[in-house]
């Protein structure tokens, strides 16, 4: 199974992302002309700094007026509609420059059952006593 990406659809696509999933799509259909099957799942990097960043300057707010101008419920709503703003023109990229990838069931970084799955695989890890120390 192939992760695409995944991208952030808080911000426009660009032409370094035709190249770099042009890349990725000629590895896939390479390892697919050899006799493998290879699914391409697509997927979007929902979570970081700059869609929070990008919310506060929206909102005109701070960090600190989390919980005090707006509770954390509507900032964590603001952030989720914020980052799949330019879902669209993503979807549209994609379909034009022919990509393969599955655009109907992509994993999406803040639902939870992907918040989960990476919890536990940090649990398992730790059990293994496989992990950085610091």
């Amino acid at each position: 199974m192939f992760y695409e990406g995944p991208p952030s659809a808080n911000g426009m696509p660009g032409i370094h992302h035709v190249i770099s999933r042009t890349l990725k799509d000629l590895v896939c259909r390479y390892k697919t002309m050899q006799g493998f099957q290879v699914q391409r799942k697509g997927g979007w990097d929902t979570h970081g700094l700059p869609v929070e960043l990008g919310v506060e300057k929206e909102l005109g707010i701070t960090k600190e007026d989390i919980g005090k101008k707006i509770s954390v419920e509507e900032y964590n709503k603001k952030c989720r509609e914020v980052v799949m703003r330019f879902k669209d023109k993503w979807d549209d990229i994609t379909q034009k420059m022919g990509y393969w990838v599955d655009l109907k069931n992509p994993y999406i970084t803040f639902e939870n059952n992907y918040i989960e799955t990476l919890w536990w695989c940090l649990s398992e890890l730790y059990k293994k006593d496989i992990y950085m120390r610091a």
